[in-house]
């Protein structure tokens, strides 16, 4: 017995000796253990800095790519006596730059008012400008913007009408009605050319659609209503003909003309 406790003594010692040389390991390794971890951090930090710049390129490059398939769509339909590449260049950059919005956006923007009939650059920058305003007080899609603003200027050509003037009125209809400038812009266009063909002003047609709306009705079912009471005006049928008669009233396109709609 006295053999055996010598003999675990000694293992006991000798595992104190391992113990301690390992803990002088560990401790001559922790600086290195440190610097390696710093290693990886900085490496991982590295990976998520270069995987950001690789997609913003990327992407600058896409958007690029877009912006110049948009500049030679606009040269495909525009007159290249009133639209030269530099012009057009510059008034997509120039209304991004100014109104915030990104250049392919602009470019598409001028290619539906080319598209709409703009036939100068003059023009065309006169329906941006409008549109690109209409757009961000009016809470309207560029697109929808001139779309509207180009469909007002050519129905009501016969008014002079301009971009300026028919963005002041949907304005105007925005702030009297129970509208947005998108609902607007989804609808009107629908009652326009009617509205045109009975004698009516932009602005006789836009003062209707809000009055409707603020009894609840939608743009959309307003300009609906009153297309289809124009068309009953321009081209009566016979019982509205009679019915009007009966009724001792002027039921034409003569009178609405003169009286307006409101007073029709």
């Amino acid at each position: 017995l006295s053999g055996m406790g010598s003999v675990v003594g000694g293992m006991g010692g000798r595992f104190a000796q391992l113990g301690a040389a390992a803990l002088r390991l560990a401790s001559s390794l922790g600086p290195i253990a440190l610097a390696a971890a710093a290693g990886v951090v900085a490496f991982k930090a590295l990976s998520a800095v270069v995987g950001a710049f690789t997609s913003a390129v990327k992407a600058a490059f896409t958007a690029g790519t877009k912006f110049e398939k948009r500049l030679k769509e606009i040269q495909t339909i525009a007159d290249k006596t009133q639209f030269s590449f530099n012009s057009i260049l510059k008034t997509t950059t120039d209304m991004a730059a100014k109104f915030g919005i990104r250049p392919q956006e602009s470019a598409k923007a001028l290619y539906q008012a080319i598209s709409a009939g703009a036939t100068t650059a003059a023009k065309a920058n006169r329906i941006l400008e409008a549109a690109s305003k209409l757009s961000i007080g009016g809470l309207t899609k560029m697109s929808s913007s001139v779309s509207i603003l180009s469909a007002a200027v050519n129905t009501f050509e016969h008014e002079s009408m301009t971009a300026e003037k028919a963005s002041d009125i949907l304005f105007t209809t925005i702030r009297l009605g129970v509208t947005t400038g998108q609902e607007l812009a989804n609808s009107l266009g629908n009652a326009m050319p009617m509205a045109a063909a009975a004698g009516l002003k932009f602005h006789e047609l836009a003062a209707a659609v809000g009055a409707l709306t603020k009894r609840g009705i939608t743009a959309q079912k307003a300009t609906v209503m009153l297309r289809q009471a124009m068309a009953q005006i321009v081209k009566p049928t016979s019982m509205a003909s009679d019915e009007a008669e009966r009724l001792g009233i002027q039921f034409d396109k003569g009178t609405l003309e003169g009286k307006g709609l409101l007073k029709f």
